[in-house]
């Protein structure tokens, strides 16, 4: 007998999204992403278990996330941003020329990962148009509750050269709001 809340059975993978083939060295949450959701289809599978894709702290891990809210910027795929005008291509080569090895070297990835996505923001600034403009000032009004304390934290978290919260100056580990 089975009951109707029963869930039927299936069959899936688990694979974080960051093993995914890219041009950029880790996978995205772009086109690549897109193809092996089709690929799974394709071969029947019903389910795709990803680890988590929030901001990785020490190790890169994606079990050491610093927000339970904001995702990893490293998934964001740079050539979605060059679809939408705010990126050139010449300004993300960097990340297709180290990825060529094969092989994921953070210290180097996050580096010039960031440096692209600061250019793809200058990008956004000069060039989004107003309905980009008032879509962006939408997700940071719908998203008020974690993202002013965790941009915050992060901008905080840099300033003391990525050291634990607990080894910052009280007034910042107390979050005195004059400090």
């Amino acid at each position: 007998m089975t009951t109707p809340s029963r869930l039927s059975r299936g069959s899936g993978i688990l694979l974080h999204l960051s093993s995914l083939p890219s041009e950029e060295g880790i996978g995205t949450l772009g086109s690549e992403a897109h193809a092996w959701i089709d690929r799974l289809a394709q071969a029947g599978q019903r389910l795709w278990q990803m680890l988590p894709i929030g901001p990785t702290g020490y190790g890169n891990s994606p079990y050491q996330s610093y927000s339970s809210h904001a995702g990893n910027p490293l998934l964001i795929d740079l050539a979605e941003l060059e679809r939408s005008a705010w990126l050139k291509r010449e300004e993300y080569g960097e990340l297709r020329e180290g990825a060529k090895n094969g092989r994921v070297d953070f210290q180097w990835l996050v580096p010039a990962k960031e440096r692209a996505l600061r250019r793809a923001f200058a990008g956004f600034e000069e060039r989004a148009s107003e309905e980009d403009r008032k879509e962006f000032r939408g997700f940071e009004l719908a998203q008020v509750e974690w993202l002013e304390e965790y941009a915050l934290f992060m901008a905080l978290h840099r300033s003391y050269g990525d050291r634990p919260w607990h080894e910052w100056d009280e007034p910042h580990r107390r979050r005195e709001h004059e400090a």
